[in-house]
């Protein structure tokens, strides 16, 4: 394959390439990747470039760049080292976090504006673990309205209370009673990214945070079981860009600032418990990871 600049890298039509395994949904991979990273975007495509559907880049917003960072959701940094205070974690929300958070964003608009009926957001770490075509075919079916299905999440050993939804091949597609942070592969539908783009107003948080988080954006959250994409690579490989400035990272100490964020998190749970609870399906012990 051809090496393309950081301005050309946007989509890549491999409809021809993959004609023989199409999947019942029209659905769009959006993978977001800084332009400082070409080496990302090329591991991006020697995987996905074998699945049945379009991929396009979404060009993400430097957190270097801390202007542009602040100025997409009109932001006025509260502290020289970050974007401004976490609602959900006592510590500042780095610009290279703000910028992801952003990214993500950029990447709903750009699919809003495509002619797909869903899409998977991917950030540039993804690397796929299990086999896609059987957990997309199901996506019709458990992603109408405003419903999110996550498809990596943080890996971990054992299992989790869950409500069975769907079969999707070796998968399960699951309401998980427990949240899973990380946001490096999910679907949506048309209905799902509105919302999150709608009710993200200036909400200070990881993205991962947000997006697992019915209680912020108000989507129902569904969980693959087990996760069929995940962001785990030798560090070497694969280094996060989100690592920039953690070390710098400022917290609160403070008895109040606690107090407000074992409410905010207890508040966020119950919120995830009703929207399980509001859906049918049986109990089980759904494992996180393969």
């Amino acid at each position: 394959m051809r090496t393309r600049s950081a301005s050309k890298r946007s989509a890549i039509p491999f409809e021809k390439k993959n004609a023989g395994r199409s999947v019942d949904v029209n659905l769009g991979i959006f993978a977001i990747n800084l332009d400082r990273s070409p080496d990302r975007w090329e591991r991006v495509v020697s995987q996905f470039s074998e699945q049945p559907w379009p991929l396009h880049r979404v060009a993400a917003i430097d957190g270097r760049d801390r202007d542009a960072t602040l100025a997409y959701r009109g932001l006025t940094a509260a502290h020289p080292d970050g974007a401004g205070w976490s609602i959900t974690r006592l510590r500042l929300v780095s610009f290279a976090e703000e910028a992801c958070f952003c990214s993500h964003l950029k990447a709903l608009r750009e699919f809003l504006a495509s002619d797909h009926s869903h899409a998977m957001i991917l950030e540039d770490d993804a690397r796929i673990i299990g086999d896609l075509p059987p957990v997309v075919s199901v996506v019709g079916d458990v992603c109408q309205g405003e419903t999110i299905l996550k498809v990596s999440g943080t890996s971990r050993s054992g299992s989790r209370l869950a409500l069975f939804v769907k079969q999707a091949g070796a998968f399960r597609i699951v309401r998980s009673f427990e949240p899973a942070s990380n946001a490096t592969a999910y679907i949506v539908s048309k209905d799902a990214a509105r919302a999150l783009l709608d009710r993200a107003g200036r909400i200070l948080a990881p993205y991962d945070d947000y997006l697992s988080a019915p209680g912020l954006h108000g989507c129902s959250v569904l969980h693959v079981s087990p996760w069929a994409i995940t962001n785990k690579w030798p560090k070497k490989d694969v280094p996060s860009t989100l690592e920039e400035g953690r070390s710098q990272m400022v917290r609160k100490r403070d008895p109040v600032s606690w107090v407000r964020q074992r409410f905010l998190r207890v508040r966020l749970r119950l919120s995830l418990w009703s929207s399980a609870l509001r859906s049918k399906g049986r109990p089980i012990r759904a494992p996180w990871s393969a």
